[in-house]
C-alpha cells in the first residue's frame, strides 16, 4: 500500500514522502496513529508541492544567513558598561546586551539561540566571540569601554 508520511519516522522516511508499506503495517500502525494517510493522485501532487516548497525557503533561508554571516564577520561593537578603577566590570555583559548592540550599530538581528558565548565578559577590554550562523561560525569583536559618568 502507498503512503504520504506525515511526519520522519525513524528507518522508514520523512515528512511527506511517498513510501510503499506492508498492508498490515498501514492498517495497524501508520494510519491509526496519524502518522501517514493513503495515497492518492492528489495527495501525492500536495506533498510534492509542499516538499519542493520547503526546499526553496531552505535555500533561501540558508542565503539570507550567508549574507548575515558576511555582514557580521570581524565587525567591533562597542558597549559602554560601568566598572571598577581595576578595569572589573559591576555586572557581566549578557547575551542580550550584545545582541541589542549588534541590532543599535549594525541594524541586524540575531536570535539568540544562534549567539554562543564562551564565558561571561567580566573586564573591559576587548574581547572576540563566536557567533554560530547557519553553518558558519563568524568571529565578532566587542569592545567593552567604561561608562562616563
Amino acid at each position: 500500500m502507498k503512503v504520504i508520511l506525515l511526519k520522519d519516522i525513524s528507518k522508514l522516511g520523512r515528512k511527506d514522502e511517498v513510501k510503499e508499506v506492508n498492508d498490515s503495517y498501514a492498517f495497524n500502525f501508520l494510519l491509526p496513529q496519524k502518522m501517514a494517510v493513503r495515497a492518492t493522485e492528489q495527495l501525492i501532487a500536495a506533498a510534492e508541492a509542499r516538499r519542493k516548497r520547503a526546499e526553496t525557503e531552505k535555500i533561501v533561508r540558508h542565503d539570507e544567513l550567508e549574507s548575515v554571516a558576511a555582514k557580521l564577520a570581524g565587525k567591533k561593537i562597542v558597549i559602554e558598561k560601568e566598572a571598577s578603577e581595576k578595569g572589573k566590570l559591576f555586572a557581566a555583559v549578557s547575551a542580550e546586551e550584545i545582541l541589542m548592540a549588534i541590532k543599535k550599530e549594525l541594524g541586524l538581528v540575531l536570535d539568540k539561540e544562534r549567539f554562543k558565548m564562551g564565558k561571561h565578559i567580566k573586564e573591559l577590554g576587548s574581547h572576540e566571540l563566536m557567533v554560530q550562523i547557519g553553518q558558519k561560525k563568524v568571529v565578532l569583536i566587542v569592545e567593552i569601554k567604561n561608562l562616563e559618568k
